[in-house]
C-alpha cells in the first residue's frame, strides 16, 4: 500500500476468507455456472461482508451470478472518504449495500441498492465553530435531503441501480473502444 499518496484515504477488509472451487479443473458438462467463489469479511466501520458468486472462467466473456452485500458500516468510519468527495462530515449512520449480477453470454443485469439508515449529517454547532456559517448550511441542506427521502417507518435512506447492458456490443466512446 502507497502511504505518500493523497488524499491519505483508508478503506479495507480485514479477517477476510476466500474460497474459490472448481476453478482449474473445469468441465463444461458440469453446467453453465460450474466455479464457485465466497468471500467474508469485516471492513473499516465494522461491517459485515458476505458474497458468493457462481462463474465459468473458461469463456471469452466469463459468465457469473454474484450475490454480495455489505452490511451496517459505521460511517463515521468512512468520514476522511466522505470529506474529500463530499466535502460534509457525518455525526451518524449506517451504510448498508446490496447487490445481485449477472453475466451470461455478454447480457449483463443486476442491480446494487445501497442503504443509509439513522442518518445524522448536521450538529449546528460544531459544524459552524468547525466550518463556519457556509459548511453547516450546506450540512443542513444535504440532511434535508436525506430527510426528504427517508422512509419514515425504518429511518432509512435508499435506491436501487439497475444494471442493463450488452458486453458484446461495442461502441466508439470519444475515439476509442467500449
Amino acid at each position: 500500500m502507497d502511504r505518500q499518496t493523497s488524499p491519505d484515504i483508508d478503506l479495507h477488509v480485514d479477517s477476510m476468507h476466500l474460497t474459490a472451487y472448481n476453478l482449474a479443473n473445469v468441465d463444461e458438462a458440469e453446467g453453465q455456472l460450474p466455479s464457485t467463489l465466497s468471500v467474508s469479511g469485516t471492513s473499516i466501520g465494522g461491517g459485515k461482508l458476505k458474497g458468493d458468486m457462481k462463474l465459468n472462467i473458461l469463456k471469452e466473456i466469463p459468465n457469473f451470478y454474484l450475490d454480495m452485500q455489505l452490511q451496517d458500516v459505521d460511517m463515521i468510519s468512512l468520514n476522511s472518504f466522505i470529506k474529500e468527495y463530499a466535502t460534509i462530515d457525518l455525526e451518524r449512520g449506517k451504510f448498508s449495500v446490496f447487490a445481485e449480477i449477472k453475466l451470461i453470454n455478454g447480457q449483463i443485469d443486476g442491480y446494487i441498492k445501497p442503504f443509509v439508515k439513522d442518518l445524522k449529517v448536521l450538529d449546528w454547532k460544531k459544524d459552524v465553530k468547525k466550518g463556519g456559517f457556509f459548511q453547516a448550511a450546506k450540512e443542513a441542506v444535504v440532511g434535508l435531503v436525506a430527510k426528504v427521502v427517508e422512509n419514515p417507518k425504518k429511518e432509512t435512506v435508499a435506491t436501487t441501480v439497475e444494471i442493463h447492458g450488452n458486453l458484446k456490443i461495442r461502441k466508439l466512446v470519444h475515439g476509442r473502444p467500449f
